[in-house]
């Protein structure tokens, strides 16, 4: 039984390629679940008569 490290040319594709997505999805999976639910929010509004900006003018020109 041989204790030396493996090496990469060593590892099949398939094998790494399996390796490497679950790595991937694991990372993914943990970074959202460490996201804050109750995050603070600002209030946000829209100009509802957009008519009378300056961009308006400047397209309807």
């Amino acid at each position: 039984m041989s204790t030396s490290p493996v090496n990469a040319a060593e590892v099949p594709f398939c094998r790494r390629r399996q390796l490497t997505v679950s790595l991937l999805l694991i990372s993914v999976l943990a970074g959202c679940s460490s996201a804050p639910l109750d995050y603070p929010r600002q209030a946000s509004f829209a100009i509802s008569d957009t008519s009378a900006t300056v961009e308006a003018t400047e397209v309807a020109t």
